[in-house]
């Protein structure tokens, strides 16, 4: 996440062991304000790292709101981590 100011201090990453590089999953449940009242929606999101952490959850929702016309005014309601996905499957989604 690109705002994320806090950092691992210990990072595990799979370079060098033969793994691929693993995505964290996320159902993310969603408001937004629309003409006509409150709406709701869901989105799944993958994630190179896990969501710990309210700067995360605001990183998210930033993100929502800038890369999906018409949730401009998105408020992160929810989420939970669905899976871990191999980055072979993320790409193309």
């Amino acid at each position: 996440m690109t705002n994320n100011t806090h950092t691992n201090p210990a990072p595990r990453t799979t370079e060098g062991t033969g793994q691929e590089q693993q995505y964290y999953a996320y159902f993310i449940s969603v408001m937004d304000t629309a003409r006509q009242g409150l709406r709701t929606t869901q989105i799944q999101l993958f994630l190179t790292q896990a969501i710990t952490t309210l700067d995360d959850v605001f990183d998210v929702q930033e993100y929502i709101r800038t890369n999906n016309p018409g949730l401009e005014n998105a408020a992160v309601l929810g989420f939970t981590l669905l899976r871990m996905v191999p980055a072979s499957e993320v790409r193309g989604r």
